[in-house]
């Protein structure tokens, strides 16, 4: 069905620009322009909003109560709707330290998911949080499923390669670079994180096809003495070296405003790129009991103040954050203007991935995925490859 966008101030590849009508038809964006098409089909009315590409999320655990480590279709398409609620139409569902029969149970169940009859986001794989990190650096990770990358790791990258999208991996550890290599030969997008790495092994890391640090400062080493030598860890290395990307946490909470200041003072805006690390409590209330990762074998967490922690407090445990969110946080507490902003959460992961050919811009033949926000910054329509997914608000049947 053809549609047309009418009245928006769109994000285009050059700028901000009021009162654009942009056009759709087959999944893909036919037209943008400043007078109305001929024969413009159904017409949405997005006076006042604010239309930009649809959110990317590299890494989210789940939403609305549901967690990808459940391992069920049901599971898959509620934590997706949940967010695709919020803006998101692309998303790498993201797994914890499990047992590795349960990773198998996900890629069935993404691949049940990516099969029904469902209005989701574009599913390009799994995010393999672990189980290849540094114990030193679990954060909230369980340390029972904690492993080293060894030949059978390789083996199960080889066999899932069609269904993983990203491993998130030490590269300190036995093995690592060697799984760094595995991946990059399959297209599959090596991440440094929980690990307590030095500089020159992340220089390593980078040479075996490491592309991104997995939530700066979230679990990773920093600064240090080693005899009374200050020795760079993972996150002065992510600043220093040009051929890394970094992803944050942009909830305010990970992260504080003054921090997020400095990360885009220091880092290259273009290789920034907002996450959720969203859990099961994005959606519910302050008090919620939750559980990170499976049902059967997670981690009891809280969520309160607008975070997640382990039930001691003594660690975050994901954040309950929306893409909309972390893109509002950046405008508001980091002063990061609205088109950087949006596109931290958009061009810049679709680039990661490799996708921003087709996603992460709003141009004609780019794909029609497309989110309209009002000024206050709720999301009221969401076109996911041109289906209309969100109307007014609400999820579309």
């Amino acid at each position: 069905m053809k549609t047309t966008i009418k009245g928006a101030r769109v994000l285009t590849p050059t700028g901000l620009k009021d009162g654009l009508y942009v056009t759709m038809e087959g999944g893909i964006i036919t037209d943008i322009a400043a007078h109305a098409p001929k024969d413009p089909g159904q017409v949405v009315d997005a006076a006042g909003m604010l239309c930009v590409p649809g959110f990317i999320d590299l890494h989210v655990h789940g939403g609305g109560g549901h967690d990808f480590s459940d391992a069920t279709a049901e599971a898959f398409i509620g934590a997706a709707q949940a967010h695709m609620l919020r803006g998101t139409t692309t998303m790498l569902p993201t797994t914890v330290c499990c047992p590795p029969e349960e990773l198998d149970l996900i890629i069935a169940a993404l691949k049940a998911a990516q099969a029904a009859d469902a209005v989701l986001p574009y599913l390009p794989g799994l995010h393999v949080e672990g189980p290849w990190i540094s114990p030193k650096q679990a954060g909230a990770q369980d340390p029972r499923y904690i492993l080293t990358p060894d030949d059978e790791a390789i083996q199960w990258v080889a066999a899932n390669a069609g269904d993983v999208a990203r491993v998130t991996a030490a590269p300190e550890l036995p093995g690592a670079l060697t799984l760094g290599d595995a991946l990059k030969e399959r297209g599959i997008v090596a991440s440094i994180g929980h690990s307590d790495a030095n500089y020159q092994e992340v220089q390593a890391a980078v040479k075996h096809g490491y592309t991104l640090v997995t939530h700066l400062y979230s679990g990773m080493s920093t600064l240090h003495r080693v005899r009374a030598m200050r020795v760079l860890g993972v996150v002065e290395s992510a600043y220093l070296l040009n051929d890394l990307h970094v992803e944050i946490i942009a909830d305010g909470k990970h992260l504080p405003p003054e921090l997020l200041q400095l990360i885009v003072r220091c880092k290259p805006w273009d290789h920034i790129c907002l996450v959720t690390d969203g859990t099961r409590g994005m959606g519910l209330a302050d008090g919620s009991e939750i559980m990170l990762g499976s049902l059967t074998s997670g981690q009891r967490a809280i969520v309160e103040g607008g975070v997640a922690y382990l039930p001691d407090f003594s660690v975050f445990a994901g954040s309950v954050a929306s893409s909309v969110r972390c893109v509002r946080t950046m405008v508001e507490e980091a002063h990061v203007p609205i088109e950087d902003a949006v596109r931290m959460m958009t061009l810049h992961p679709s680039r990661v991935l490799g996708l921003e050919a087709k996603k992460g811009t709003l141009a004609v033949g780019m794909d029609a995925d497309i989110v309209c926000l009002t000024p206050d910054w709720d999301v009221r329509h969401v076109f996911a490859m041109g289906r209309h997914a969100v109307r007014d608000g609400q999820l579309a049947g």
